[in-house]
């Protein structure tokens, strides 16, 4: 028997994902509003203002996306959003730019 949900076909043990104007309509209306949801955040979104104490995550326990880069991250109180944070320099990296800097450095201090 075949089961039918959201585009996606599955029977047998074998899910197909279903081609068909249907199914591209409902991803380019998700992506449509994912894109107005950014939008309408980057304009009347947090502007991140109060910032959590640091903390770093040592040893084998899940670390945070936002603790991969520096292994010690903030949060934002207010919407709570986590930003790593270099202990070292004492701020937050919040641009991506600031996180090329701060891995391009990384990799000429462990050259040296």
């Amino acid at each position: 028997m075949l089961a039918y949900n959201q585009g996606v076909v599955s029977g047998g043990g074998n899910t197909y994902e279903q081609q068909g104007p249907r199914a591209n309509q409902a991803r380019s209306v998700e992506g449509w509003w994912v894109m107005i949801a950014r939008l309408i955040d980057a304009v009347f979104g947090c502007r991140h203002p109060r910032y959590s104490f640091p903390v770093t995550i040592r040893g084998a326990n899940r670390r945070p996306q936002a603790a991969a880069l520096t292994g010690t991250y903030v949060a934002c109180l207010d919407c709570g959003r986590e930003f790593p944070y270099d202990w070292q320099q004492m701020r937050v990296i919040t641009s991506s730019s600031e996180r090329r800097e701060y891995v391009a450095a990384l990799t000429t201090k462990e050259a040296a």
